[in-house]
C-alpha cells in the first residue's frame, strides 16, 4: 500500500528505487502435501500480481543448489567518489519521466516467476530428510532462519537487488535477541538487530519495521483492510512434545496442581 504511493508521481518525496517482492515457499518444512503448496503459492501469486511489482516465488527446497559462500561478504570495488549520491540522484531526475507521463507499473511484472509445479521429488525428500535430524524447536527455527536468508541473499543477487527489506518487527526481535543470548551469540546482536545488516558486502539487508510491534502492525493491517493469506509456521506445526522443557514443565506442575485440589475438595466434602 504504501509503496504505490511512494512511486507515484505526486508523490512529496518520491521513492528512488524499484522494489520487488520475494516468496519462499516453507511447505516442505511444514510437512504440506503438493496441492496445499500449490493453493498456497496461487494465493500469493494473486496478491504479488495486483501490486504490479515484479515478484519472485522460491522453493526453499533451492537452497540445496546453493554454494554455502552464497553468505560471504562480497566487495565491489568502485571507483566513484564521494559524493556519487548528489549524481546518482541528478542523473535519475534527468531520466525521470515527467508528471504527466504515466508510469505503468503493471509491466515490472512480466520479469516475475509465476509458481513452479511443486512435487514430493528426491530434492524434497532429501530436504526433509535433512531436516528431520535437527531435533529441538529451537535448533529448527535457528537453522529455517539461516536457510531462509541464504535464499533471500542468492535471490538479490541473481535478480540484481542491492538491498534486502526485511519484515522483521520489534516483537520479533527481541525474540531473536533473547534467543542469542541463550545460545551465545552476544558478539552478533548488534548486526542481527540493527537497521542495516551489511554482513553480505553487495547486499544490505534493513529492517524498517524494526521500531513497530507486531500489534501494531496486527491493528494496522486490520484498519486498512490488508489482503492477507494465512501460512501456518513452524512452531504453530509443532506437537506438544517438542514445546521447551521449561514449558512443559510447568504445565504438568499446573496440571497435578489441579488435581491436588480436586481431591481436597472431594476429601473435604466427604
Amino acid at each position: 500500500m504504501l509503496f504505490p504511493q511512494g512511486l507515484s508521481q505526486n508523490a512529496h518525496k518520491k521513492l528512488r528505487f524499484t522494489p520487488g517482492i520475494v516468496y519462499i515457499d516453507e511447505g516442505c518444512v511444514l510437512g504440506q502435501s503438493s496441492e496445499e503448496r500449490q493453493k498456497i503459492t496461487a494465493q500469493i501469486q494473486s496478491l504479488f500480481e495486483k501490486t504490479g511489482f515484479p515478484y519472485h516465488i522460491v522453493p526453499l527446497e533451492m537452497v540445496l543448489n546453493l554454494p554455502s559462500s552464497i553468505l560471504e561478504p562480497v566487495h565491489v570495488a568502485t571507483d566513484e567518489p564521494a559524493g556519487s549520491y548528489k549524481v546518482a540522484v541528478d542523473h535519475f531526475m534527468q531520466t525521470d519521466p515527467g508528471p504527466n507521463t504515466q508510469v505503468d507499473l503493471s509491466e515490472l511484472s512480466l520479469q516475475a516467476d509465476g509458481p513452479q509445479p511443486i512435487d514430493q521429488s528426491s530434492q524434497t525428500q532429501q530436504f526433509q530428510e535433512m531436516f528431520s535430524t535437527v531435533q529441538t524447536l529451537t535448533a529448527k527455527e535457528d537453522l529455517l532462519h539461516t536457510l531462509r536468508r541464504h535464499v533471500l541473499v542468492s535471490t538479490a543477487r541473481t535478480e540484481g537487488y542491492s538491498k534486502l527489506m526485511i519484515g522483521e518487527n520489534c516483537t520479533r526481535l527481541a525474540v531473536k535477541l533473547l534467543a542469542n543470548i541463550a545460545m551465545g551469540r552476544g558478539a552478533q546482536l548488534a548486526v542481527d538487530t540493527a537497521f542495516s545488516d551489511p554482513r553480505y558486502g553487495d547486499i544490505v539487508a534493513v529492517r524498517p519495521m524494526r521500531d513497530y510491534t507486531a500489534k501494531e502492525i496486527s491493528v494496522y493491517n486490520h484498519m486498512w483492510n490488508v489482503p492477507s493469506v494465512f501460512i501456518p509456521s513452524l512452531d504453530t506445526k509443532t506437537s506438544v512434545e517438542f514445546l521447551p522443557q521449561y514449558i512443559t514443565s510447568e504445565a504438568q506442575r499446573r496440571n497435578r496442581r489441579c488435581q491436588m485440589k480436586e481431591e481436597i475438595s472431594e476429601f473435604l466434602l466427604k
